[in-house]
């Protein structure tokens, strides 16, 4: 497998996964002083995390930033449109703008991984 390939399935699988969650476990939030943490901060953690994990070893450094972009892809459009409940979560724009975001990521997946290098 390709590290383009891997860091798009990666992200695939991770925007999936959270949309899952979302699902399944309907209006969780996780509050840090009463303020919601969406997971498109975490995904830039991961983000962030993939540089110095990739020089420790490259697949981790690639499934990291994999991860940080699935979720953080998958959040930006509902957080620019102001975020909210689960109800603006799964709206059409929301779900059409994570869609996009991952074909775009698909796309560039072999300019994202060239970034870890």
């Amino acid at each position: 497998m390709t590290d383009g390939l891997l860091l798009a399935l990666t992200s695939a699988l991770a925007m999936v996964g959270i949309r899952l969650g979302v699902w399944l476990i309907p209006e969780v939030d996780i509050k840090l002083f009463r303020t919601v943490i969406h997971h498109f901060w975490f995904g830039i953690f991961f983000i962030f995390l993939s540089f110095p994990l990739s020089a420790v070893n490259h697949v981790l450094g690639i499934v990291a930033l994999g991860v940080g972009l699935g979720f953080a892809a998958d959040e930006l459009v509902f957080m620019l449109r102001g975020g909210g409940r689960d109800k603006q979560y799964w709206t059409v724009p929301s779900v059409v703008g994570s869609a996009a975001l991952l074909l775009v990521i698909f796309y560039f997946q072999t300019n994202l991984v060239s970034f870890l290098h």
